[in-house]
């Protein structure tokens, strides 16, 4: 346990406007220092100890000094919730209301692991986890930041997984404001159609493996095989369980879930209903529709544009946010350049030989942004739209609110790592069947 020393000068030194006083954690023998943050409110003020994670928190030991530590809080990054201590227990404050914060840990994965003799395992190494968590035949042997782990006695690969941690920050897609427009003319055709497109928050990226695997936690660590349209632990060297990369093998009923599901976490109102899905919370991957049977429901869902909860964007939506929106300086080919290397992954630019490191997938925000700050809207992959299919062009409904008659195909924008560079431009569409999982199909979100 971390002993905590306090001083009453370090408690008087804490005034209104300074936040610059220090306070010791630690024993005597191997104290650790940290800056004092100022509070926020008025009335009853105290100490605010830098982000901590749960850990952190549980080895702070008040013996001797209870009421000097009484109303001391810090910010848990494992809940995401300003806690006090109240000289029993921490009580929590989450942001947001948030009725089920989002988790840190992924579902245990065995995805990558290897061993260099019978007792060291290393699992792959993700840049944005924080933490590792090994188990031995489903027993957790402590979180770490190393991702190599001596067991001491033998073991086999088959007995090992693991957990990977990361910030809550990067398991929530930041969402940017883009400005719309009351007269935007979609399509950039001789006969373009005139809509209107509303003031909408966007993710800046596609949405991430680890942000939907934190949302369906069922579906954890999992990548596209190469063998077919299945899922696998993945050969991929590049490739680390739940990682920055944009999530793959999404169909749009997949997205449509996250988006709803997302939203209940949250405590945002629910755009999407599914007749016969009412607990949205607790929907598990196993849920969504798989294949071509059965899918009624989900293809006679409809969207409530007024809510405030996640959604897709619609396709004229889409464009209107690849191409610049309000603040659009060029007449660009691709989102954000006319240079199609500035701005895209794609099929003329990796390494196409499968299992090298460029083969597939990129992390999100690799490359250079558009206008509006959004990245990859052309390549790494596909992105669904609300959008029913129509091979009108512009489409007759670009709200997307009605589907077309005898459509079986949902939209796709922006083309992906697997396409050549004319599929990424930004005038360019794609479709395909709703329950379609490819390794080369993702999606990002919109909020009002």
């Amino acid at each position: 346990m971390k002993t905590i020393l306090f001083t009453m000068t370090a408690l008087f030194m804490l005034s209104a406007n300074s936040a610059q006083a220090q306070v010791t954690i630690g024993s005597l023998a191997e104290p650790q220092s940290f800056s004092i943050l100022e509070l926020e409110g008025g009335g009853a003020r105290g100490l605010r100890l830098p982000q901590l994670d749960s850990d952190q928190r549980d080895a702070l030991d008040f013996t001797g000094h209870e009421t000097e530590a009484l109303g001391l809080q810090i910010f848990n990054t494992d809940t995401e919730c300003v806690e006090t201590w109240n000289g029993v227990e921490w009580i929590q404050a989450c942001y947001n209301n948030t009725p089920t914060p989002v988790p840190s840990p992924l579902s245990a994965v065995s995805c990558g692991i290897t061993n260099t003799d019978a007792t060291v395992f290393t699992a792959k190494a993700d840049p944005a986890a924080v933490k590792y968590e090994f188990y031995d035949n489903g027993t957790p042997q402590g979180k770490q930041t190393s991702n190599v782990f001596d067991f001491k006695t033998t073991r086999t690969v088959s007995e090992i997984t693991v957990k990977y941690y990361y910030p809550p920050a990067f398991l929530k897609p930041k969402m940017l404001p883009v400005a719309g427009s009351s007269s935007w003319k979609y399509g950039e055709s001789n006969t373009p159609t005139t809509v209107t497109i509303p003031d909408l928050q966007w993710s800046e990226t596609e949405i991430t493996q680890a942000q939907f695997e934190a949302v369906f936690t069922d579906r954890g660590g999992l990548a596209y095989s190469a063998g077919g349209n299945n899922f696998a632990c993945s050969t991929n060297p590049n490739y680390a369980p739940s990682s920055s990369k944009p999530a793959e093998m999404i169909s749009w009923y997949d997205a449509i879930a996250y988006c709803n599901k997302l939203s209940a976490m949250e405590g945002k109102e629910l755009c999407y209903a599914v007749s016969g899905v009412s607990d949205w919370l607790n929907l598990k991957y196993t849920d969504i529709p798989g294949n071509s049977t059965n899918n009624a429901n989900w293809d006679a869902a409809t969207c409530n544009f007024t809510k405030n909860g996640y959604r897709l964007p619609t396709s004229s939506e889409w464009e209107y946010a690849a191409r610049g929106g309000s603040v659009r300086t060029a007449d660009y080919t691709y989102s954000g350049s006319s240079t199609i290397g500035d701005v895209a992954w794609y099929w003329g630019d990796i390494d196409q030989t499968s299992g090298n490191t460029g083969y597939g997938t990129h992390p999100v925000g690799g490359l250079k942004d558009n206008e509006l700050g959004l990245y990859d809207m052309s390549g790494n992959v596909w992105e669904w739209c609300w959008n029913w299919y129509d091979e009108t062009f512009p489409q007759a409904t670009p709200t997307g609110s009605t589907a077309s008659t005898g459509s079986s195909y949902r939209v796709l924008r922006g083309g992906s790592w697997l396409d050549d560079a004319s599929n990424c431009r930004v005038s360019n569409r794609g479709y395909n069947y709703p329950y379609s999982r490819l390794n080369r199909y993702g999606f990002r979100v919109v909020c009002r």
